[in-house]
């Protein structure tokens, strides 16, 4: 095809005076009026919409309306407002958002889902509500004080909620991650694991909740954590099945016996070897041999956010644009990066390793090896 014959993207006219609102406004207008141009209020409006409706969702959903309405299909808004002791005003404004976006509808002075508003009850959306506005929200809008030296990435560190990082990757890992992992069990006939930095217990929790004869130990180094995992395993009558204990990994020996450790078939990481890597590739490498020399001859089974390939791989939905949003996360944080394929099976290789199994699970890498 030649040239002339190639189609072309409409040419913007020349920037205006921005201070000009008058001739920046014209500009708007001729942008919007080209038949593949950016329509910008519309685009505009659309981008808050979405923004609005998800700070809805998650003030709601964060208040305990979510677990109300899996078992209300049904529900008065004043009864709901007092089981769950919320400020019966507020509550009404935010449902009737909700119905104006179409998610709810008024039925016999009740309100219920849509069947529209159903798709936006799940645990994968929750999830991800949970994490990017839960846990990093307020770093988000603070990117501008940041970009102008106003505060420091200290500062907006302190204003991470890792309680609902946390519960967002466990909700999304027990959706994404866990169906995946119990069938490598299952090939391999393993039923116990050593899960390490096992957070609230979510991952460990759902793998017994499939598999009857699944036992753990989980391992984490912050006691709020194990209360929340033993909160958890009390609720759904767990505590015999798995044992928690608070201890730091790194690069000294965990402190297991013998007997504890012959116990184990698999050891787990999910989601940590990166964040150690904040420290130098060397560190995540003798990680990996001190686990070694403790489980000699066991499996390892670790899953790590592959980062996107190529400029161009950020075009394909939905998975990749999560990938570039938890990359724009971690440099903000300055906390660890995640690493591709290759360099998770050199580390592998390097800390003496024996690569077994490398599956991609959406856009997260699942690794099995020899210890």
């Amino acid at each position: 095809m030649s040239d002339s014959a190639t189609p072309r993207a409409p040419v913007p006219p020349p920037p205006a005076d921005p201070h000009d609102l008058l001739a920046e406004g014209a500009r708007a207008r001729k942008l919007s009026g080209e038949g593949e141009g950016v329509k910008c209020l519309v685009e505009g409006m659309r981008m808050i919409n979405n923004t609005t409706l998800a700070y809805v969702l998650f003030a709601l959903w964060d208040s305990g309306f979510y677990e109300y309405s899996l078992t209300h299909p049904r529900f008065s808004v004043a009864e709901a407002a007092e089981e769950l002791h919320l400020d019966a005003e507020v509550f009404a404004m935010l449902l009737h958002h909700l119905v104006g976006c179409g998610i709810l509808r008024v039925a016999e002075e009740q309100m219920e889902l849509t069947e529209y508003g159903s798709r936006f009850s799940n645990v994968v959306l929750r999830g991800t509500l949970n994490i990017n506005l839960g846990g990093y929200g307020t770093q988000l809008t603070n990117i501008g004080p940041l970009l102008r030296k106003e505060i420091t990435r200290e500062e907006i560190e302190k204003s991470h909620s890792g309680k609902h990082s946390g519960l967002g990757t466990e909700q999304l890992t027990s959706v994404r991650l866990v169906p995946s992992v119990l069938k490598i069990l299952a090939e391999h006939n393993l039923h116990s694991m050593l899960h390490l930095a096992c957070g609230s217990g979510g991952f460990l929790t759902q793998m017994a909740l499939s598999d009857p004869s699944f036992h753990g130990i989980g391992i984490d180094r912050l006691p709020e954590k194990i209360a929340g995992a033993e909160e958890k395993l009390r609720r759904y009558g767990l505590e015999s099945r798995i044992r928690l204990m608070q201890a730091v990994i790194g690069i000294e020996p965990l402190p297991l016996d013998e007997e504890t450790r012959g116990q184990i078939d698999v050891v787990a990481s999910i989601y940590l070897l990166h964040e150690i890597g904040r420290y130098g590739r060397q560190r995540i490498v003798d990680v990996l041999r001190q686990i070694k020399a403790s489980f000699p001859g066991k499996l390892f089974l670790f899953s790590e956010t592959m980062p996107p390939a190529t400029p161009d791989s950020v075009k394909k939905m939905p998975a990749q644009y999560s990938q570039l949003d938890y990359l724009l996360i971690h440099r903000l944080r300055g906390k660890g990066m995640p690493l591709p394929a290759e360099e998770w099976k050199s580390i592998v290789a390097d800390a003496g390793l024996k690569l077994i199994d490398f599956k991609e699970v959406y856009s997260i890498g699942l690794f099995l090896a020899e210890l």
